[in-house]
């Protein structure tokens, strides 16, 4: 879920490509990487005609996340 200062935002997901989780030995996650291919993008809130496409390759362009220089992001804990 996304959402600006201001409105109700949006929602969508994401695909992970991989990722990793260490926890403690009483289970706390002490270390973590997630890696999402960021071409997965997808807007799960409105239909594609109605503005759902447009909003993915607006979040893809290079006034978000630039996916096309950027293709992967890691995400690290």
């Amino acid at each position: 879920m996304g959402k600006p200062i201001v409105g109700s935002g949006h929602e969508g997901t994401i695909q992970l490509v991989s990722g990793s989780i260490v926890t403690s030995t009483s289970g706390q996650i002490i270390q973590g990487e997630l890696v999402a291919d960021m071409n997965t993008i997808k807007n799960t809130d409105m239909k594609p005609d109605d503005g759902g496409k447009d909003l993915e390759d607006h979040l893809k362009n290079d006034d978000f996340f630039s996916v096309t220089k950027f293709p992967r992001a890691n995400f690290c804990l």
